[in-house]
């Protein structure tokens, strides 16, 4: 769980770096595209972490 949550917000903490790229996107009429990448990016830590999270409780549950 702690891992979940720790990848979570490193990925919560990310944000700033898209924000700054809103002008850009803007400009080049790329905005659905900006969104993409936000939610694709927020998704894959997310489902990296319960994966992780889920690999750490299969192996412990094992070597048990």
């Amino acid at each position: 769980m702690v891992v979940s949550l720790l990848v979570a917000g490193l990925s919560i903490s990310s944000l700033p770096k898209y924000i700054a790229l809103w002008p850009r996107a803007r400009r080049a009429d790329a905005e659905r595209e900006w969104w993409q990448t936000i939610a694709s990016s927020i998704s894959n830590n997310l489902a990296t972490a319960c994966v992780t999270f889920l690999f750490g409780t299969v192996a412990r549950w094992q070597w048990s």
